[in-house]
């Protein structure tokens, strides 16, 4: 029984919401079917084994004893009766999910519809014009705040429509209105999640994607009726350009503070999300604008006390990692320690032996310069491509700070992995900026320390190179080299 649909679906509600189901069990609307007496019995023995051992195997014969003791088993019984249960269960969550009361615009426009349909149009007129109050009190345009005007503009036009006396515009610009809106929130966020896993994934982009890319407009009468479709275009012009700049950081902040009182928290995550992406983008084509690390690592700190990189009480392990890194790179490295311990029990897809906290007090050891501690924490591998690549790339300084014999063999590994491996994992814009922090780390160690000559080459050469992965680090290795015999 461990694996039916009916356990899977009671191991995800809480013991709470479990008992609750006995008051809906007795409604013959949720549960009238011809084994309704045995469906609650069968729903309070999982219960019970479910809250004693939530990895209990149920076994089905042991159910089958419990709800008919003194009858020998027969074939189908139980499953009819599991099947039965199963619906019920869904239905109460169904109902509940209905209910909540984020749903209300939903629930009141469908009793408008109701009330047509039995012929009570006064009172859908009543209700229609609550909603049309409600939208327009409404501050914040969430997600579904056009699709709840299209529905509601439609509504008002099929009155229109049935009441045509022959004059007026039935209420058509309105509903097209709402409809083009509708279509932007959905369409352009779904673009601009596009055009962002292309800077950091390869994509093979189809002909008709890029032009849909080239050609995508909004007229301004559309942005001007919603502040979320401003920053989502706004954020969309950002993503066609080859190249960010400082300016445009600052120019996504100012909006986000100047429309702030008109979003709601899963828009504020969103457009945060989008500003940090945009100032680590800025810090891979800039790598010296190293004030940009203090501030991506503050805006880090207030989204994280804002509940802005949490998705439901998780933290991601790409965010859980940049946010230690950049704390490091900010060198605020007691706040990093603090932060990868509080949160080590919060990370989405962690596993037994702990790879992705590991990984994160690698970052930290490195920072406050434990070279071999921090090797010793570098897992071998990870299935986040993005982790697998930071650790190769960790893993390679800690053995050039401890002049470790075994660094060009780690170098050859991870340019061989460069060059025929990592293709379908990650786009040739990231390949190449490992590559060019392999070949640099590589001719450091070729080069005689204190060479004044070789420093100044290879700083020269770093300057030609500022996309490489690490470039900071390089710089600063480069200018040891001056010293360093």
């Amino acid at each position: 029984m461990k694996e039916s649909q009916l356990v899977e679906l009671l191991s995800v509600l809480s013991p709470a919401e479990r008992l609750q189901l006995r008051e809906f069990a007795a409604i013959p609307l949720f549960n009238g079917g011809p084994r309704r007496n045995y469906v609650w019995p069968l729903l309070e023995w999982c219960h019970y084994h479910l809250s004693e051992n939530p990895d209990a195997d149920l076994p089905p014969s042991e159910a089958y004893h419990y709800l008919f003791p003194d009858e020998p088993p027969v074939d189908g019984k139980l499953e009819k009766i599991m099947v039965d249960a199963q619906k019920f269960v869904r239905t109460v969550v169904h109902t509940r999910y209905y209910l909540r009361e984020e749903n209300e615009f939903q629930q009141m426009y469908d009793l408008s519809e109701v009330l047509r349909q039995r012929g009570l149009e006064p009172r859908q007129l009543q209700t229609l014009n609550r909603l049309e109050k409600q939208q327009k009190d409404a501050i914040q345009h969430h997600q579904y705040y056009f699709h709840h005007q299209f529905l509601l503009e439609h509504a008002i036009f099929d009155r229109e429509s049935l009441y045509n006396k022959r004059k007026g515009d039935l209420n058509i610009p309105r509903v097209l209105d709402a409809l083009e809106s509708h279509r932007h929130l959905n369409e352009l966020p779904l673009l601009n999640v596009y055009l962002l896993q292309k800077r950091i994934s390869s994509l093979e982009i189809t002909e008709r994607m890029q032009t849909y890319i080239d050609s995508y407009s909004i007229p301004e009468h559309v942005l001007e009726a919603s502040p979320r479709i401003r920053i989502q275009y706004t954020i969309y012009g950002m993503l066609v350009k080859d190249h960010l700049e400082s300016s445009d950081a600052q120019r996504l902040f100012e909006m986000l503070h100047q429309y702030e009182r008109y979003m709601d928290k899963d828009a504020l995550q969103q457009f945060y999300t989008y500003l940090r992406n945009f100032c680590v983008m800025i810090l891979l084509d800039n790598p010296e604008a190293e004030g940009i690390y203090e501030v991506l690592s503050s805006l880090y700190r207030d989204n994280l006390d804002r509940g802005f990189l949490h998705h439901e009480g998780k933290l991601h392990p790409s965010r859980y990692l940049a946010v230690s890194e950049y704390a490091a790179r900010a060198r605020q490295h007691d706040w990093a320690l603090g932060f990868i311990e509080k949160y080590r029990d919060e990370i989405i897809g962690e596993n037994e032996t702990r790879d992705i906290y590991r990984l994160n007090m690698a970052y930290y050891l490195f920072g406050v310069g434990r070279f071999e501690e921090c090797l010793e924490q570098i897992p071998d591998t990870s299935p986040y491509t993005d982790y697998m690549i930071a650790g190769k790339r960790l893993e390679i300084k800690c053995m050039y700070e401890l002049d470790h014999e075994l660094l060009p063999f780690r170098l050859d590994a991870f340019r061989v992995f460069l060059s025929r491996t990592s293709h379908k994992m990650i786009p040739d814009h990231i390949r190449q900026k490992n590559m060019e922090f392999v070949n640099m780390v590589t001719q450091f160690i070729a080069s005689v320390k204190g060479d004044k000559d070789r420093s100044a080459r290879l700083l020269e050469r770093l300057r030609e190179k500022k996309q490489a992965f690490e470039w900071l680090w390089l710089a600063e290795k480069a200018r040891e080299m001056e010293v360093r015999r």
